[in-house]
């Protein structure tokens, strides 16, 4: 039996962004093996068990994984995060080590985060280590700075700012330079993981639509006829682009008067894009 090891701190079914990537890939990896094992998050337990009693995965053993109450307490959304994730990792890597003692993997795969500038210390076990798809290597065109609230313009020179420090984080190159496979989600995270000496590096994108959820939206009826309807959904940030989306709205609606542009979510960006929305005559 070939021994996987899985690391994903967001795998939670029935989401999207991390949380579903690390399920979906989860989920993909247990087709051709039957020897998979999971760390992911403690939290994560209650939705992971209630969604296997429908659809079980027989051949996937979980490992649940928290920091102490301690330490979770001050980590309330996006606050303190990184750090949160940074320590788990650490942790995680004495709870891997004794699980390799007993269960002598073949292999072990970073699947969350999504991101490249913060190591995996997995990857300091003996055993091959096939890192991502990782991302976050891109940055906004600096033409589009203009266009970004101050909150946003505040969030870019800070992401600049800890992706450098991320890129000099001895763990990080090394978490590269061990190995043996890295996947980035984008030829710009690819340049990134050429420069911390990663030895293999392929293109993959970390979208994990399963086949069910693909053929879900194939049944969605095409809609013909006024009023012509656009559909955004997603959490509100500034690099999402959603003001983009308004701005070149409020240009075609000028000759479609009929059209009608929906955004659904929620998040920091909500009172900007409901302010350009009004300047714009759109509302």
């Amino acid at each position: 039996m070939y021994r996987v090891l899985i690391s994903a701190y967001a795998c939670e079914p029935g989401k999207g962004s991390e949380p579903g990537v690390g399920w979906n890939w989860v989920r993909q990896i247990a087709r051709f093996t039957d020897g998979v094992w999971v760390i992911t998050r403690a939290n994560n337990r209650p939705v992971i068990e209630e969604t296997l009693k429908e659809k079980p995965l027989p051949n996937v053993r979980w490992v649940y994984f928290d920091l102490p109450r301690w330490a979770r307490f001050w980590k309330r959304g996006q606050r303190g995060v990184h750090l949160y994730y940074y320590l788990w990792q650490i942790g995680i890597y004495f709870l891997a080590r004794r699980l390799h003692q007993t269960v002598k993997f073949d292999l072990i795969h970073h699947v969350t985060f999504v991101n490249y500038w913060m190591p995996s210390f997995l990857a300091l076990l003996p055993v091959p280590f096939i890192w991502g798809p990782v991302g976050g290597g891109e940055s906004a065109p600096k033409s589009f700075y203009r266009t970004f609230s101050l909150r946003g313009k505040i969030y870019e020179y800070v992401r600049s700012l800890t992706r450098w420090l991320g890129e000099h984080d001895p763990f990080m190159r090394s978490t590269a330079r061990r190995a043996m496979l890295a996947l980035a989600t984008t030829e710009e995270t690819a340049q990134r993981l050429k420069r911390l000496e990663a030895a293999r590096i392929e293109v993959m994108s970390q979208v994990a639509l399963s086949s069910e959820e693909i053929q879900n939206l194939a049944t969605v009826p095409v809609r013909t006829g006024n009023p012509f309807r656009l559909l955004n959904l997603g959490n509100l940030l500034h690099w999402k682009g959603f003001h983009l989306g308004l701005m070149a709205f409020a240009r075609f609606v000028r000759e479609f008067p009929q059209g009608e542009y929906w955004i659904i979510g929620d998040g920091p960006e909500r009172r900007n894009l409901e302010r350009l929305t009004r300047e714009l005559g759109v509302a």
